[in-house]
């Protein structure tokens, strides 16, 4: 793919992290990623998600208030809601 070291690094955290939560949620688990892992996947995925979302990797960004968690930001930024939850 000749891209960066760093952006590849980038790409896999955000897979681990957010297919990590996929699998908590979808096993009514919770999952908290550190603050430095969220640090470095926030800017990283908000400057990759225009060519993931053209590419079909991501989806379209899910609403979040302002202010809200870190964490929900990165999630709505691939098209996931930081809110869902399988729990009943």
């Amino acid at each position: 793919m000749r891209l960066p070291a760093g952006t590849v690094g980038h790409m896999v955290l955000g897979e681990l992290t957010v297919h990590a939560w996929d699998l908590a949620c979808a096993t009514g688990q919770d999952l908290a990623p550190g603050a430095a892992v969220i640090g470095e996947l926030l800017p990283a995925l908000a400057d990759m998600a225009p060519m993931a979302r053209a590419a079909g990797m991501f989806g379209e960004p899910v609403y979040v208030p302002a202010g809200a968690p870190a964490p929900g930001r990165v999630l709505a930024l691939t098209g996931r809601g930081p809110q869902w939850s399988s729990r009943p």
